[in-house]
């Protein structure tokens, strides 16, 4: 093999191997855009920056905030953010919604859930609070 045919091979060696390495990096990025989408696991709430269980989405599970804990940020991450719509996947505790000023304004009972949580002018949840076992709204 001359050294043109030598050269030409190992560029096309690093070609094809420049392909595979983008091929196999999207292949892996693909499933991570799609895998939350509108579920929530058993013994959560998830929470939805928009209505219908569209845009960013957070999970809370009793570590986050604990049961009667008293009213807890649903996003230290997103400070001022408002939440639009709710699961409640704890299956026998009631989940109490509050306004950004700290008053009770709904409760998503065990297992429920809402496509829209705005209050009077538009404003989204704020804080949540997980109730203690067997309650109910």
């Amino acid at each position: 093999m001359s050294d043109s045919q030598r050269i030409f091979a190992t560029r096309l060696a690093l070609a094809l191997a420049g392909t595979v390495l983008v091929v196999m990096v999207f292949v892996v990025r693909v499933p991570a855009a799609t895998a939350d989408g509108s579920g929530c696991g058993d013994h959560n709430v998830c929470f939805w920056h928009l209505d219908n269980y569209n845009g960013e989405k957070v999970v809370r599970d009793s570590n986050y905030c604990g049961f009667n804990a008293g009213p807890c940020a649903i996003s230290n991450d997103h400070i001022g953010w408002r939440w639009h719509s709710v699961k409640n996947r704890f299956g026998d505790r009631k989940v109490e919604i509050y306004d950004p000023d700290g008053f009770y304004v709904k409760c998503i009972g065990p297992g429920g859930e809402r496509t829209s949580i705005d209050f009077p002018g538009g404003v989204g949840a704020y804080s949540y609070e997980i109730g203690a076992l067997g309650t109910r709204c």
